[in-house]
């Protein structure tokens, strides 16, 4: 997944590129408010015709997952911020968050263990 606060470092951004046979420009900006990414891509294609269109993409943060996760029975047991990197996580300086998440065992089945810091007990 892409992470949140990485995310929200470059924003607001202007990019543009060249696609085959059009150019292509998109303007992004981070809601605070909803976690999401809106993003205005405007193509203009080699015969002088122009397409516009808007999507957003919700942005999540290491604790909301984390918490989704527990919310459905998982425990975080990894997390990581790049594939070269497995275990390691830098916050903010790490572009994704790629997490190893394993289920919970029943209660009564399992013994109790610490949750990972800044998580809800199980």
């Amino acid at each position: 997944v892409v992470n949140r606060d990485h995310v929200i470092r470059s924003q607001p951004n202007l990019i543009w590129f060249e696609g085959d046979g059009c150019i292509c420009m998109e303007e992004s900006k981070f809601n605070y408010f909803l976690s999401r990414l809106e993003v205005k891509r405007t193509v203009m294609l080699d015969d002088g015709r122009q397409r516009d269109s808007v999507y957003t993409l919700r942005s999540y943060a290491l604790h909301e997952l984390g918490l989704l996760l527990h919310q459905q029975g998982f425990r975080v047991a990894e997390v990581s911020g790049m594939t070269a990197t497995p275990g390691v996580f830098f916050g903010a300086d790490s572009p994704r968050i790629l997490i190893v998440a394993e289920r919970r065992a029943d209660k009564r089945d399992e013994p109790s263990r610490p949750p990972p810091p800044g998580m809800p007990p199980e």
